[in-house]
This record gives structure tokens, sequence and C-alpha cells, in this order.
């Protein structure tokens, strides 16, 4: 399952999409953050925070290779207050 969410103005996570995806297939993994990229403000910073998947973690690269890639949430807020994000 994937979901992307967002952080409002009030550093508030939203949630703005879900996707169901078959277990390590390459093609809904592609299919899905493509259409995330497509809905994305062109520029905007991409956090993601996922199981230790290769399948995931190569799409991840592949279609957000500017993004930051975490496997906890410890390690996403780290990353955000190194930032200069208030969590």
């Amino acid at each position: 399952m994937f979901v992307a969410v967002a952080i409002n103005g009030n550093n508030h996570t939203l949630p703005i999409a879900f996707g169901l995806a078959v277990e390590n297939n390459l093609y809904y993994c592609t299919w899905f953050l493509m259409r995330l990229k497509e809905a994305l403000i062109q520029g905007r910073e991409v956090l993601f925070i996922t199981t230790m998947d290769d399948v995931v973690s190569s799409c991840i690269e592949h279609v957000f290779p500017d993004s930051y890639h975490g496997y906890t949430s410890k390690s996403a807020l780290k990353y955000i207050s190194t930032r200069g994000v208030s969590g």
C-alpha cells in the first residue's frame, strides 16, 4: 500500500494519495510514483519512508532521483530537522 502525505503550513500531515500494488511489481510501483510526480507542484522536495524493498527503492530512485529516502520515521524526522523544518 502506498500513502502519500503532505505537510501543511501548521506542520500537520495531510493525506494526498493512496495506492495499492502487487508486492515486488516494478510496473505498479513506477506507475503510482509517476502519477504522484505529475500531481505534485514542480520543484517540491519529496521525502519517502518505505520498507527496505529493492523494487520500491529502485522505483523511487528512478522517478524521484533528488528525493530523500529513509526506512524509519525517526530518520525522516532527523532529515527534516536538518532542513530547518520544525516537526
